[in-house]
């Protein structure tokens, strides 16, 4: 979890050094103080860098076995 939040936080230094000193104001939800931290830095990277989507399919005899889409 903590080198989760340590990346998060080199990500975000390395796009405010490249890219001029701009600020993001996202907000985050959570049951908790640390759950809504996590989640306000996971909206703002996904804000700043982007989102990866990964889907993946699979059939069998012309129908659909396995259908997966993943956001990262």
């Amino acid at each position: 979890m903590k080198f989760i939040l340590f990346l998060a936080s080199l990500l975000l230094a390395g796009c405010a050094t490249t890219q001029g000193n701009h600020s993001i104001r996202v907000s985050g939800i959570g049951n908790n103080f640390e759950n809504a931290r996590h989640d306000a830095f996971v909206k703002a990277i996904e804000y700043k860098m982007g989102t990866l989507i990964l889907s993946e399919r699979e059939t069998h005899n012309f129908k659909l076995v396995k259908n997966d889409i993943s956001a990262f």
